[in-house]
């Protein structure tokens, strides 16, 4: 029911690992049992195709994507968009090129072209519910062009669920306008988006560097993390919190195979959409997963918390012990993520019970939390700090977006920092 859109360098890197963690998982589950690929392939589309909307203004990433994974192969040709001309990691470069402008020479704007496409595959799922875009908020393509793309979607399908998988650069830097694009990309989120799954580099960095040391070099000194790793533990994210559950109890939610049932559950205010995830899997006990699962937390642990979606997958005696506890686990889990005391029911657990794991066992915590905050904060600090001395602003200027849109950006995502500190 859902149309993903793979958007910008970051978000057709992460689209192929993720697409390709899919794969095996299919090729490894039950589903692997039936040689049905168009009707038992999760999100496959009615003729087969990836439900899958690929999209840069460079063509070299998306080109290396479709000859590098044979099952990138299976995007439909008409829901491929790329350009030449980039969009020089400037969110307002991004953004003004593709809204309420038309060229001279008779071209069309980009999202009007992406809007067509999307419209194409959601004519081929068999019952369009929403989209989900996957992207960074740091560049130009994936946070303005994302962005204008979101307003348009908005417009389009108003009726409809947006989910915003967004990747935030690292705090060090990446390029010199991501403290402003984030601040800007951000701000459109919470106006368009339903929910928006936010990830954090520098928290998955600290996370995969802990594992590979554990693995492999207990004193962590010849630990090597790619973005190809960071990449993976966002899939392993994804995949666990959005394939379908088997043989699975429930405990006060629905069993899902899709991610609408997990945006309705954990976002019920629409001002707090902010997502936090947090994922482990390893062979050990559920009790070291989640103390692996609550390290990738920021430090603000006194924070409190919306509500959770737990979602675990393992074999049949795994489940059946994570089952027997879980009137425990959901009541160590609301002390430790200080749930609000009106939310009577503030987390759901889905379990999937899956042969294929073996030993091995995966949890996924989803956690709308004030944790966010530290985040967001960070973001209106450093954009401020720039914003004052007035750096770097006559990139912007250019192309229309003044001070008024920077003005409104600020408002709006101090609006949400307020929001989420009156949780109690």
């Amino acid at each position: 029911s859902c149309v993903f859109i793979n958007l910008g360098q970051c978000g057709n890197q992460l689209g192929q690992v993720f697409w390709r963690e899919v794969d095996q998982w299919h090729k490894r589950s039950q589903l692997g049992a039936t040689k049905d690929v168009k009707t038992r392939f999760p999100y496959s589309t009615l003729d087969g195709s990836l439900p899958c909307v690929l999209v840069d203004t460079e063509r070299k990433v998306v080109a290396k994507c479709i000859t590098s994974e044979p099952l990138m192969r299976r995007v439909a040709s008409d829901c491929v968009f790329t350009e030449c001309r980039g969009r020089g990691n400037n969110w307002a470069y991004g953004y003004s090129q593709d809204v309420g402008f038309r060229f001279q020479d008779g071209r069309v704007p980009s999202v009007e072209s992406i809007a067509e496409q999307v419209r194409r595959m959601a004519e081929r799922v068999d019952c369009y519910n929403g989209t989900v875009l996957l992207h960074s908020t740091a560049g130009g393509t994936g946070s303005g062009l994302g962005c204008a793309l979101l307003e348009r979607l908005r417009d389009d399908y108003p009726a409809h669920l947006l989910l915003s998988i967004a990747v935030a650069p690292f705090a060090s830097g990446e390029t010199p306008l991501q403290h402003y694009n984030s601040l800007l990309c951000l701000s459109w989120l919470q106006q368009y988006a339903d929910a928006v799954l936010l990830f954090q580099n520098d928290l998955i960095l600290k996370h995969v560097s802990k594992s590979a040391a554990k693995a492999g070099d207990p004193l962590g000194t010849s630990v090597s993390v790619s973005m190809e790793d960071l990449n993976g533990h966002i899939s392993h994210t994804l995949c666990n919190s959005f394939l379908p559950l088997w043989s699975s109890e429930r405990k006060r939610s629905a069993v899902f195979s899709e991610p609408w049932e997990l945006v309705r559950s954990l976002c019920p205010n629409p001002a707090l959409k902010y997502i936090t995830p947090m994922h482990a899997q390893s062979s050990g006990t559920w009790e070291q997963l989640f103390t692996t699962a609550g390290h990738q937390r920021s430090a603000a642990a006194c924070r409190h918390t919306l509500c959770l979606a737990v979602v675990t997958r393992g074999n049949q005696v795994s489940m059946k012990q994570f089952s027997d506890s879980t009137n425990s686990t959901e009541k160590r889990l609301k002390q430790l993520y200080r749930t609000v005391e009106w939310n009577p029911f503030p987390v759901d657990f889905y379990l999937s019970h899956e042969p294929h794991l073996g030993p091995q066992k995966m949890l996924t915590v989803l956690a709308n939390s004030a944790h966010i905050v530290d985040y967001i904060e960070s973001v209106l600090q450093r954009a401020g700090a720039m914003y004052k001395e007035g750096a770097y602003l006559h990139w912007y200027e250019r192309y229309g977006c003044g001070k008024e849109t920077f003005e409104e950006a600020f408002d709006t995502l101090r609006e949400v920092v307020s929001e989420y500190s009156r949780l109690q």
